[in-house]
């Protein structure tokens, strides 16, 4: 278990109270990753989901099937959540997720978080809102990165 004063320095959990914070907290904990290090891959079964409390993580995404080489898309850091798939079905993460610094997260188990949230629904409506924004303006980065890469 994690502290809920850690979750509550994300803005995703703004409007939960204590109670609510703690009971996400039980299902958490804080792990480690090296820089260099990947947290989980492309198409990797999307269990957990993951708050950078600090470092930074790259989002990769493979260039061709047949191979290991990668595109980094995106880069997350402090105070970001990560691996949003863990809470939207078919639960396969979208992209990989590599750590470019030391990084400390807090890892909650996305299948209790989902159990959690369906049975209290005043509490999974705003902090599923909240992650279909952030899904929202990921996208739009992504389209906005995309037409900068394409030559006209």
């Amino acid at each position: 278990m994690i502290s809920p004063e850690v979750l509550r320095r994300f803005t995703l959990f703004a409007g939960l109270d204590a109670a609510e914070l703690k009971e996400i907290a039980l299902l958490s904990e804080e792990v480690d990753i090296k820089a260099g290090t990947w947290l989980f891959k492309e198409e990797d079964p999307a269990d957990d989901f993951y708050l950078i409390i600090n470092g930074k993580i790259s989002l990769m995404m493979r260039m061709n099937a047949g191979d290991d080489s990668h595109f980094e898309l995106d880069s997350l850091g402090r105070g970001e959540p990560l691996g949003l798939s863990a809470l939207i079905e078919p639960h396969i993460y979208q992209m990989g997720a590599l750590a470019g610094d030391d990084t400390r997260l807090a890892k909650i188990d996305a299948v209790a978080l989902g159990d959690l949230l369906t049975k209290q629904p005043g509490m999974g409506y705003p902090l599923m809102t909240g992650i279909a924004r952030i899904a929202g303006e990921r996208l739009h980065h992504l389209r906005v990165r995309f037409v900068s890469l394409v030559e006209i």
